[in-house]
């Protein structure tokens, strides 16, 4: 006869079927095989009342069994398998993103104001009270550096500069492109108006993954006077709904592997996934003697990319612990759990920006509305994944478009550069180990036409 309880192999419950097929046999041993069991009769239905509750408590044992296995846990059990971990199930978040705001002087755009995503008809709401402030028309041969805003165009229009170089000896950018050439300086169209709101961050209604891509945030759905135009020059951060017990597993698993590897290599993925980390390059010195990365005996330097200096303090003095010498250009002070400060040193990259300018061939047939738009946000994310010290090449821009599958045909112009503008040219951009290629979608210029296939 089968076996049930704890066993050597696990827990071994009974079912509701087995229970019933054992105590007709324990029936049929004390009274006889002719006794009424069947599922009809008064005896058989009060052994089913009786089987349920036993088979009730059989799982109310594996339930608590499984309480503290990291497989077979679920909800508040899986929850401490968790922490047992050093972790916590990640909980549902909102998307959120940063958009400008753009219309007449001195607008108030209160707080909840909403605009939606074009296409999905998404919702961001404005998370504090906006006012918008005057922007300084545009001025001719004038030197303008990134970031720089103007009004220019009739109506108004607010335009940024994204190329720096010096503007044009008369008319100034104009339209609602996104590469607009003012002789060596290059603009990209944000709203109409002659007042902007910069920085603003706005928040989805609905809980979970809500993508907005960048420029794509474009329609107000709250009616405010003098509130013309609203754009998020960068794409969404997502939020996240509950996580699953299932993913959950899979990150327990992750981390167990982290934390089982080499120290580097441990201590590099930890830092990977310190919230809104999104680059992380570590120098670590073993030797006695400062070594050819300038990095001081004993000592560990952690190139980062994101994340606020607090949060990644914490996280290196959390991951390092005391004792190992830390290293960089940037500081913040940390307290461990015993209440003592402690200066952490780290550095950031030196961000390189790129620009990109490429022009395909389609095939009407396939190529789809938004075609341009999915091949420069292709662009921009393997350009932005690539990681500290890695060169820029004609390869490793357009590599990852073959898989997009969406109708091009071919490439007919490919540049690259550093200087903005249009740029030009398909050098490789030589990256030094403590820099990070950066790409934008804003230095990312899509020209396409169809052709025969």
């Amino acid at each position: 006869m089968p076996s049930y309880g704890l066993l050597s192999t696990g827990l071994a419950i009974k079912t509701f079927e087995i229970l019933r097929a054992e105590n007709a046999q324990s029936y049929a041993d004390t009274w006889g095989a002719q006794l009424p069991l069947g599922d009809e009769t008064d005896l058989g239905k009060i052994d089913a009342i009786f089987c349920v509750k036993l088979a009730e408590a059989w799982e109310l044992i594996e339930a608590a069994y499984n309480g503290s296995d990291a497989d077979g846990a679920t909800g508040q059990s899986f929850d401490a398998v968790l922490a047992l971990t050093g972790l916590l199930r990640q909980f549902a978040d909102y998307s959120t993103l940063v958009a400008i705001l753009t219309g007449d002087d001195a607008t108030t755009i209160t707080i909840g104001s909403q605009a939606s995503v074009l296409g999905t008809e998404e919702r961001f709401a404005t998370d504090a009270e906006e006012l918008t402030e005057a922007v300084t028309a545009w001025a001719p041969t004038t030197a303008y550096v990134i970031g720089d805003l103007v009004k220019n165009d009739t109506p108004d229009r607010i335009y940024r500069c994204y190329g720096p170089g010096t503007s044009a000896g008369s008319g100034g950018p104009t339209g609602t492109g996104t590469f607009i050439i003012d002789n060596t300086a290059v603009w990209n169209y944000l709203g109409d108006g002659e007042a902007a709101a910069e920085g603003v961050t706005m928040t989805a209604l609905n809980l979970g993954v809500v993508v907005a891509s960048a420029r794509t945030l474009t329609q107000i759905e709250t009616p405010i006077g003098g509130w013309l135009g609203v754009i998020n020059v960068a794409d969404a951060v997502q939020g996240q709904l509950v996580e699953t017990d299932e993913n959950g597993r899979t990150r327990r698993e992750e981390e167990l592997q982290i934390g089982g590897s080499a120290t580097i290599d441990a201590y590099r993925d930890k830092m990977s996934n310190v919230p809104d980390v999104t680059n992380v390059t570590v120098f670590w010195n073993h030797t006695d003697v400062t070594d050819s990365d300038g990095v001081p005996p004993h000592g560990v330097e952690t190139l980062v990319q994101g994340g606020t200096d607090q949060v990644i303090a914490d996280a290196i003095l959390s991951f390092l612990g005391g004792g190992i010498q830390t290293y960089g250009t940037e500081s913040a002070v940390s307290v461990d759990s015993e209440g003592n400060s402690h200066t952490i040193n780290f550095s950031r990259y030196s961000e390189i920006a790129i620009w990109v300018d490429l022009d395909i061939t389609y095939n009407a047939t396939l190529y789809p509305a938004d075609g341009d738009t999915l091949i420069e946000a292709e662009i921009v994310a393997n350009g932005n994944a690539l990681g500290g010290g890695v060169d820029v090449n004609a390869w490793n821009v357009t590599n990852s478009l073959q898989a997009l599958a969406i109708g091009m045909l071919g490439i007919t112009t490919l540049a690259f550069d550093t200087t903005g503008g249009p740029p030009v040219g398909t050098a490789t951009i030589a990256i030094g180990t403590r820099e990070l290629a950066v790409f934008a979608v804003a230095r990312t210029n899509i020209t396409s036409a169809p052709a025969t296939p």
